[in-house]
């Protein structure tokens, strides 16, 4: 799964693919563009993804019928991210590495 940083604001994609995160982004520019979504690193190669706003915009590109299921899998997603010290802030904020989009 990965978050697409676009002018418009930033889009969740392949939000079925449970065992990878990440946001894609051209530029530093683009990057800044994650807005309320979440919040860059100091280190520049990753963000912090607000959980709640991330699981909403995920949850609304998978089918109705198959929701449940995904939903499960994200939580175990993020408890697998929690065990390696990938989320912050009890558990609100999970950390996504940035990716430059293919060319």
């Amino acid at each position: 799964m990965f978050v697409e940083l676009t002018d418009s604001g930033p889009r969740v994609r392949e939000a079925e693919n449970l065992r990878s995160l990440s946001v894609r982004a051209a530029t530093s520019q683009t990057l800044a563009g994650i807005g309320e979504f979440g919040e860059v690193d100091p280190d520049g190669e990753h963000v912090w993804l607000h959980l709640h706003l991330f699981k909403a915009a995920a949850a609304a590109t998978i089918d109705a019928a198959e929701r449940d299921e995904w939903s499960t899998g994200f939580d175990r997603m993020i408890a697998y991210a929690a065990e390696h010290g990938w989320t912050k802030e009890s558990g609100t904020k999970v950390r996504a590495h940035r990716e430059s989009p293919p060319v």
